[in-house]
């Protein structure tokens, strides 16, 4: 990487030299690397990365989609039995959403097109390569709850191979987009792009943290959604420890409670993919809310406790009483898994 930077340091030093007569250069690329890094000989350039001038710059606005490409639009209306709005809806959800502002959105064109192209809903994004080192980064630093993250400007502009911050390399990467700016404490706050991404770095994600790069991440979600929407408690259960079992032995061995909740938090965010499901990590909400046709479910996740104790906490905290007035049944999970067994051993369900 050293050697690299320098050679890139020699080709742009060029330009300096050359500056009569160049009127306008823009030098564009994934990562940024400091001026005094490797633009140390090329002083005068302004970086324009999170710039209002260019908050549309780059991508596919929604007005564009819909003034240039409504024939392809109307035929992926009629191929996925959806209404026009509808479509227009899906589309948006999963691959609108890049902003570098926090007030325009964009489309990513690779996505979009490919979509346009075949006209289903898939996931385009990891055909542009698979982030191994990126999401061993993040299992490395406990990085697995990434849908809402304060950043400073200087780190999203930073690039250092030397040491390497997981939050600067999602966002050059397009895998967390602006939401919005704090002008008061001047920081920024980012989330998913889409659902595309966050469906497919998810997924990735889950299978790095089984310590595997292969086979179905969304198997357990899948068997997950279909067991509650049948309200077979049971058989969720059997998924999540399905997924626990799957795990080497020797894994167990190195990881500690962390690993435990971030498998779970994984889980239950790729149900969003299928049922609204909303995963939690602030105390005054329960770990786990999921919302199916006929009921609303609130899950408490005990480590070596009891699944009275779990229980008992959505009662007392009162997670499901925002949802008093609705006609859904509403249904107290409390969980408790043993790190002995590495499985759950115990849960009890209440209707409140």
């Amino acid at each position: 990487a050293e050697a690299n930077r320098e050679i890139l340091k020699s080709f742009y030093s060029v330009l300096k030299d050359s500056d009569p007569y160049l009127e306008l250069v823009f030098i564009t690329g994934v990562s940024a690397f400091s001026k005094v890094s490797i633009f140390s000989d090329l002083n005068n350039l302004h970086n324009i990365s999170l710039a209002d001038l260019t908050e549309k710059l780059l991508g596919i606005t929604q007005e564009e989609l819909e003034a240039y490409f409504e024939e392809p639009l109307q035929q992926a209306a009629e191929k996925n039995n959806l209404t026009f709005d509808e479509l227009i809806n899906q589309v948006k959800r999963w691959y609108n959403g890049y902003s570098w502002t926090g007030e325009s959105k964009v489309y990513n064109p690779f996505s979009l097109l490919g979509f346009l192209s075949g006209k289903r809903f898939q996931n385009f994004w990891f055909e542009t390569g698979t982030p191994t080192f990126l999401v061993k980064e993040m299992r490395k630093h406990r990085y697995y709850d990434i849908g809402h993250i304060e950043a400073s400007e200087h780190q999203l502009s930073a690039f250092d191979f030397k040491r390497l911050d997981p939050i600067t390399v999602l966002f050059q990467t397009g895998y967390l987009t602006i939401d919005f700016y704090d002008e008061r404490f001047r920081v920024y706050h980012l989330r998913y792009p889409n659902e595309e991404v966050r469906f497919s770095l998810q997924q990735y994600l889950l299978n790095v943290y089984r310590d595997t790069l292969s086979g179905n991440a969304l198997a357990p979600a899948v068997a997950i959604t279909k067991a509650l929407e049948a309200n077979d408690i049971a058989s969720a259960i059997e998924a999540i420890n399905s997924t626990f079992s799957s795990i080497p032995y020797d894994l167990w061995q190195k990881e500690n409670e962390h690993f435990y909740h971030a498998l779970i938090h994984l889980m239950f965010s790729l149900l969003g993919t299928y049922i609204q499901s909303e995963v939690h990590t602030s105390k005054g909400r329960c770990d786990a809310l999921v919302h199916t046709a006929d009921h609303i479910y609130a899950f408490e996740f005990k480590l070596d406790k009891t699944a009275e104790e779990a229980r008992q906490q959505i009662k007392d905290r009162g997670y499901l009483t925002p949802y008093r007035d609705s006609p859904k049944q509403k249904i107290a999970v409390g969980v408790n898994f043993s790190t002995a067994e590495k499985k759950v051993t115990e849960w009890l369900v209440e209707e409140l």
